[in-house]
Order: C-alpha cells, then structure tokens, then sequence
C-alpha cells in the first residue's frame, strides 16, 4: 500500500512509501511520522480515517493500522461530542486551522481519552482531507483537576482560618490575604492587596528577621516566629504571635506565608503584670544615674517611651539665656538640638510659660502644634508637662503616640508624672555639673582652658585632623624673663600680666585655634588646618602682640598623622627649648 504525501502549501510530509524511486527528503519526512510520539492521523473527505501512525493506532487501542485505518472517523469521537466534531471537521476543509483544541477520544475498547487536537487541510491521494496532530493528555488534565482541587481546598482553608493569613510575593506585596486578618489590622482586603506587606509579616525589630524575600530567621525548619504590635486606623492597638515560612510561587519565586495569631487578651494580662516592675526598674535606673553624677536626661526619655508605651519623648529646655527652646534629650537622636524661640506660639512654648500640663488627643486639630513638629515625629496624640526645679519651670517632657490615644489612663499619668519628678531633679544637678566641669576645665587666673582643658581640646584637634588628614600644629609659647619680672614688680603684677598675654595671644590666633594655660608663664596653640608655613605667621602675630616690654619664645610642631598628642606636644616643647637657647623672642620649628 501506497502513502502519499498530504500536502497544502507548507504542510505536505510523507505518510507512507511506495514501489520505485522516492526523493531522499520524502524519505526522512515517512521516518520523522512514522516514529514520531505524536499521533498523526489523516480523515478523508467521506470521514474515514484514511492514515494514522503507530501512535495514534496506540491512542485509539488498535493493534494493527487493521482495526484503525479505513473505519469511520465517527467511532472513535464520543456521542455527546459528535456534533462538534463534524462543525470543526467541515469548518477544516473549508480552509480554517484548529490549534490545540481539547476534547475527548473514544477507545475501541469503550474508554473516553482527554486528547488536544491541532488540525488542518491537507491533499491525501489527491483528494482534500484533514490532517490530525493528537497529544493525549489525559495525566495533565487529571494534574490540572488535582491542582484545581488542592487550591480549592487551600482557599477554603485560607478563606475560614480563624487565624489571620497573609501571603507575600518576592516584590514584598501581598497577594491574598483572609477575612481574618483584615480584621485584626482593621482594613479592607482592597486596602491591603498588592500593597507593601512589611508592616504585616515583619518585625517591628528589623534586626529580629531580614526582609520580605530573604531567607527567615528562626528555627531549623526556616520558620520565623515573633510578637508584633498592630495599631488599627481607630487607633486601638492589636497584638498578635505571627509565624512565617517561606512558600514556593507560581514560577518557582521565593514567596512568604505569614499566619498572625491575635493575642491582645494575653498581652493585656502580661503588661498589667509588668507595669508595676517596669516602673520601679525605670525609676531605679534614673535614681541610680542621678546618683552617679551622670546626665539622666536621656534615661528618662527613654524610660518615659518604655512607661507611657509611646512612640516619642523628647526633654526640652531653654537656652540663650532663655531667649528659646531647643531639645535636650529624645528618642529619636535625629531631632537632638532642634530649637524655637519663646516668642512663637507652640504648645511647648505655652506649657514652658504657663506650667500647666497639655493633652491632645487629636494634636493636629490644636492651632498651638506645630504641622512640622507633628510631621517630624509621625505624631497624632500629644502629652506636655512642665518639669519643674522647686517653684521654677526648667523644661517639658514631650510625650507623642503615633496612633490616637483617646485618654490618658492613670498607669500612663503616674508614670509620665513620677518621671517629670525626676527630671526636675537630674536637670539641677546637671546644672551644677555643668557648672563644676566649667570651673575644672578654666585656669581662674587667664580664664583660659587649663591643662585638663587643654587635653580635652588637643584630642578632639588630632581627632579631626585623623578624619579630615588636614595638617595640625602644636605650639608652646613661654614669656621671657618671666621670674626677673616678677621679682622685680611682685607677684600681683606678674599675674596681671600673664593675663594681658592671654588676651593678646587669643586675639592673635585664628577663630578655630585653641590657646591654654600650658603652665607658669607658659602657653599652648592647637592651630587646626595649618601648615608649617602658615602656622609660623600665625605665632609670629601672637609674639608681636605681646604687652609692652615683654617678649615670648615660641616652639611649635606640626602633626606627623600617626604620634599622640603626648608626642607632638613634646616636640613642641623642644623646639621651644631650641628658641630659647638661641636666645630670646624667637620661634623655632621642630626638626
């Protein structure tokens, strides 16, 4: 029997083979066909099936081309689907391409087979017929129904958790999340979908977990677990344990499945039972750091954030001389040294000047806060109380939640208040701690920085030069004849004098220079961002400003970017010991 070649324009392969010669390239095509895994099947235009390859015999459970080939197409299509089947076969044979259509083959044996069809027309033994590409995929339909069943099962699962379920793609957004959930963070499913999910499955610690994507911190399974603070937009504030593990994605992308457990009842209860110790430790450690002579002022911001529960607490105090407000101390370091003038209308400027304390609950709606104050702070709910020392105010402690606080409780207003307390008290004693250090780091007779104070300035001098690699010169200046003067005027008049050189060798230098009381009648320059050069022009001012009748003799060395200040001072001494040998009123420069 002779197969002949089906063929339309671009479609024609060889079915079979026949006595004679035959082109090499019809040849391969039989091959190609004939072995092909695909089933190849040809229907004439009286609905037989006029040509199928072994694997389509093997689709439709013939054993030989005998129970398949030359049998009406009809028996092998289902009843329910015969009527499709002669549109789609005639619809062919006027011209139009089927591509992957899926319906159903009947056995012989009875058996109904998923099958995707491809079919188009074609010549076969010169007469128009339709030639068949049939793929079984009976296994990826049943995987496709299982699949369909398993997320079916899934979202039911999802949809019914009394527990709130989230799930995240790689970008960080989440793609569904459950009834539950939506009401434990009070939103809408449109709220939350296809929008940033860190402030749903992540840490409120970020260094508790990495980022959405990243492999979870947690146990061996990779499975995170942390508690996390939700605050709903009506500003009641939700607790829940949440887990979250790593799920595959569509495409085999790294996604997160995230279940949020509520537990507000059970964090009630515990807070209730750590508020009372929470309070005595807090208030302990600030006593503790009044004690120590230490500046308290940012223990107890941080101790009021902790007691109030707050998102913010900030010391305010007033400086210049009581011209304005700067803060003092805070929580977040970013608004450290932020000031305002008291001549402003704000709420800490009011409570500052009228010692009563101010609650906002809503502080935006309040003409007195500032919008920028609020901005910087992601403020809604505001508390101001005035810290006093004895009858004076010194300050206010600002205290902010970023969600609405309807009322203060009275845990949170004993809290804040026993606070004010004790910042009344820290702010006095480092008042006078500021007011001993001044005194410890002055020479009383110059009123310039003695030794300790030199030190001081000297290592932030090499600090800023190691940073900045500017040059740095050390000088070290001793009036002559200093002991022949004051035997001869008295001691009254050689401290007068010491202190008119202080106030010639300060007005000599340069605005960012440093001059100290280095000894008797002794002087050190730290001249920041001077060379060699210029520092000789610098000390050179210094020696012709000296009062009448007097000279000085001046050493000076320049940082060599690796000695201590020890060291470099040291050189500078010798390079004075150098001018002073080479006689009087004279610099040298160390070697």
């Amino acid at each position: 029997m002779q197969h002949e070649q089906p063929g339309d324009a671009g479609g024609a392969i060889t079915l079979g083979h026949g006595v004679g010669a035959e082109r090499p390239s019809d040849e391969h095509s039989r091959i190609l066909v004939e072995r092909s895994p695909h089933c190849v099947a040809v229907i004439d235009r009286q609905g037989r099936l006029a040509y199928a390859n072994p694997s389509a015999i093997g689709l439709l459970g013939g054993r030989n081309p005998m129970g398949v080939v030359g049998r009406p197409a009809a028996m092998f299509v289902p009843d329910d689907e015969l009527a499709a089947a002669r549109e789609v076969f005639q619809s062919v044979l006027r011209g139009q391409t089927v591509m992957e259509r899926r319906c159903h083959a009947l056995r012989r044996d009875g058996v109904r087979v998923e099958v995707e069809i491809t079919a188009t027309r074609t010549r076969y033994k010169h007469q128009t017929a339709v030639l068949l590409e049939v793929r079984d995929i009976t296994a990826q339909v049943q995987a496709e129904a299982a699949l369909v069943e398993s997320e079916r099962r899934w979202r039911a699962v999802f949809d019914q958790s009394p527990v709130g379920m989230a799930l995240v793609d790689e970008r960080g957004r989440a793609v569904a999340v459950n009834a539950s959930l939506c009401d434990l963070v009070g939103r809408s499913e449109r709220q939350l979908l296809d929008h940033s999910a860190a402030g749903l499955v992540e840490p409120d610690e970020p260094s508790m977990m990495p980022a959405v994507g990243a492999s979870p911190s947690g146990d061996s399974r990779g499975v995170a677990r942390f508690e996390k603070r939700y605050v709903r937009p009506d500003g009641e504030v939700r607790w829940a344990w949440v887990t979250v593990n790593h799920t595959p994605g569509p495409a085999g992308e790294t996604w997160t499945l995230a279940h949020v457990q509520d537990v507000t009842e059970r964090k009630a209860s515990e807070q209730a039972a750590a508020a009372s110790r929470s309070n005595l430790r807090a208030v302990g450690e600030v006593i503790r750091q009044i004690q120590s002579g230490g500046d308290a002022r940012q223990i107890i911001v941080e101790a009021g954030r902790q007691l109030a529960e707050a998102s913010y607490v900030s010391l305010i105090e007033p400086y210049s001389g009581e011209d304005g407000l700067r803060v003092s101390a805070a929580t977040d370091l970013r608004s450290l040294d932020a000031a305002f003038g008291l001549d402003g209308l704000s709420s800490a400027v009011g409570v500052y000047r009228g010692g009563q304390s101010l609650f906002l609950a809503e502080a935006a709606d309040d003409p007195s806060v500032s919008p920028a104050f609020l901005t910087g702070m992601s403020a809604r709910s505001l508390y101001l109380v005035p810290v006093r020392c004895g009858d004076a105010v010194t300050g206010v402690l600002v205290v902010a939640w970023d969600q609405h606080v309807p009322d203060l409780d009275d845990r949170r207003a004993e809290a804040v208040t026993l606070l004010v307390y004790y910042a009344g008290v820290a702010l006095r004693q480092a008042e006078l701690v500021a007011e001993l250090e001044a005194l410890a780091m002055r020479d009383p007779l110059t009123l310039l920085p003695n030794r300790r104070g030199w030190d001081e300035e000297l290592r932030s001098a090499l600090a800023t030069a190691q940073r900045s690699s500017r040059p740095l010169t050390v000088a070290v200046a001793a009036v002559d004849a200093f002991d022949s003067f004051s035997e001869t005027f008295g001691g009254s008049a050689g401290d007068e004098m010491l202190r008119q050189v202080a106030h010639a060798a300060h007005r000599a230098v340069r605005a960012d220079d440093t001059v100290a009381r280095w000894g008797a009648e002794q002087f050190a320059f730290a001249l920041r961002d001077c060379p060699a050069e210029e520092a000789a022009a610098v000390l050179g001012r210094v020696r012709q400003a000296m009062p009448e009748r007097l000279t000085c003799s001046i050493g000076f060395a320049v940082w060599d970017g690796q000695e201590d200040g020890i060291s470099l001072a040291a050189r500078a001494e010798e390079a004075l010991r150098t001018a002073r040998r080479d006689g009087s009123n004279r610099i040298a420069a160390a070697g």
